[in-house]
């Protein structure tokens, strides 16, 4: 079967796809009828990556379905479009090896357990591997609840689900209940949240390192307060600091490009410096973390 990737412009909001969608391990992950229900649902299913095949046949009854479901819609009568979208687990499409967080339901924000998802049957189950300490098995039952996060390209995911089997042979890992649906988020390069934590900076190829205060961080750019200018406008720099979140430590190690460095105007602070910081592409682990860290914040409100 040969498949070919789906464009933007292949998807209409409010018309039903007239074939069905595949993943690139050639599994389908969306039936032929499937309604994208909004601009941000369409973008999201393009920029995932899916596929098509023009000699698959179509269900036309799916059609027909999808449109008469359409037409009972009455856009006017719509409401405004929140910021987070719901969808179901198959069509967020997250590729096979996508790190996962497991947070203890109760308490999601002070444990956290990272594994990688092995595959789903759609409806049953999810399949993770078994969460790890250093040296060990982490000791997880099952019917222990769990609030799940990930992060694919440039949108968030979260859910609820609950441990259906703990498996150890041929090797160990674990069976999830199927979300019914799962939260997603885009995250914005330019989705700054506030900070206050300690940070070295110094210019690219000097030993020298200064302790300074991160007031603000996106995926893009960093604002950074220190007692002293550190570096000129244009000048490149690299930043050392570290995330406590997901029960773990992060240490983040990034480079930039200085893009702004003035003496701060803000009350209490007229003796710092502001170093307005452009971000250099990060690597994907940690540019993984990080999303992960800024959407936790975003939700939060913090």
């Amino acid at each position: 079967m040969e498949l070919r990737r789906i464009r933007k412009s292949d998807l209409r909001v409010g018309s039903p796809t007239a074939w069905p969608l595949f993943d690139e391990a050639a599994q389908m992950v969306v039936l032929p009828g499937f309604v994208p229900r909004s601009e941000t649902q369409r973008a999201m299913l393009a920029d995932f990556g899916l596929y098509r095949s023009d000699a698959m046949p179509v269900d036309r009854a799916l059609v027909r379905e999808a449109d008469a479901k359409a037409d009972a819609v009455a856009p006017a009568a719509a409401p405004p479009a929140p910021a987070a979208k719901f969808f179901s687990f198959a069509e967020v499409g997250f590729p096979i090896g996508t790190p996962f967080t497991l947070g203890v339901a109760a308490d999601p924000q002070r444990l956290r357990h990272a594994v990688k998802l092995m595959g789903w049957v759609e409806g049953d189950s999810l399949l993770v591997t078994h969460p790890r300490g250093a040296d060990h098995l982490l000791a997880i039952r099952e019917g222990d609840a769990f609030q799940v996060r990930s992060a694919h390209d440039k949108w968030t995911c979260t859910f609820d689900s609950t441990v259906l089997r703990v498996q150890l042979q041929p090797f160990p890992y674990l069976h999830l209940s199927y979300p019914a649906r799962a939260r997603v988020n885009q995250v914005r390069g330019n989705s700054r949240v506030k900070m206050g934590i300690v940070a070295s900076v110094g210019a690219r190829g000097s030993h020298a390192r200064h302790a300074c205060t991160l007031r603000d961080l996106s995926l893009g750019g960093m604002l950074v307060q220190g007692r002293q200018r550190i570096v000129s406008p244009g000048e490149a720099v690299d930043v050392y600091f570290r995330l406590q979140f997901d029960g773990e430590r992060h240490v983040f190690e990034l480079t930039g490009h200085a893009r702004s460095v003035a003496p701060s105007s803000d009350p209490g602070t007229l003796d710092l410096w502001n170093h307005g910081i452009e971000l250099d592409p990060i690597p994907a682990h940690e540019r993984r973390a990080l999303k992960l860290y800024l959407y936790s914040r975003i939700q939060d409100g913090r």
